[in-house]
């Protein structure tokens, strides 16, 4: 009766070396056991290949959230900075009307015929007929501040302009109207009284 050689498995390490895993005295038991083993690493080789599949799906999930994330940081970044542009052109725009409107409502004349300290913003009608006065500028205007004045009788000439801690033109010194005038509108700078009309 036939009986075939023994079979033996060896594994090759390196070049020609190799090392002994197994030895069958039946040819049928080898093929059967390197079946299951063949299997066996099929299985792990796929077990593993599910693994890494999983691991890149997971980053790849990862990777896309945080892209999403980001996007949607940049689209809110834009609509709050689109908002507070639109708030503060809006805010302007009311500045705007309320100055308009501020324009349009009649001035309220204040009449004096002696010596005033005047009120920043004031408008004053002033009665010279008894002589010069001395109208006192504020004594902490803000920038943009004015004040005005028309002669509603007498002479103004020989008035003073005192400027009540602040320059005048530049100068540390009262402004004297040292010719006959109708009309005089001061402004403040934010560092000194200037005469626009």
């Amino acid at each position: 009766m036939y009986k075939p050689d023994p079979v033996t498995f060896r594994r090759i390490v390196d070049g020609d070396d190799d090392e002994f895993i197994i030895k069958f005295d039946e040819y049928q038991t080898a093929q059967e056991a390197f079946s299951r083993q063949l299997g066996d690493m099929v299985d792990s080789i796929a077990q593993e290949h599910t693994a890494v599949l999983e691991q890149m799906d997971a980053k790849l999930v990862a990777a896309n959230n945080a892209y999403d994330a980001t996007v949607l940081e940049r689209q809110a970044a834009e609509a709050a900075r689109q908002g507070a542009e639109e708030a503060e052109a809006r805010a302007t725009q009311i500045a705007a009307g309320e100055v308009a409107i501020s324009a349009l409502q009649p001035a309220v004349w204040q009449s004096i015929d002696a010596d005033t300290v005047l009120a920043a913003n004031g408008w004053y009608e002033v009665d010279f007929t008894n002589g010069p006065l001395t109208l006192t500028l504020p004594a902490t205007p803000s920038a943009n501040d004015m004040i005005r004045f028309y002669k509603s009788a007498g002479e103004a000439k020989g008035s003073i302009i005192a400027r009540n801690g602040q320059t005048i033109g530049g100068r540390a010194e009262d402004m004297t109207i040292d010719r006959e005038i109708t009309s005089l509108e001061m402004v403040f700078t934010g560092t000194d009284w200037r005469v626009v009309r």
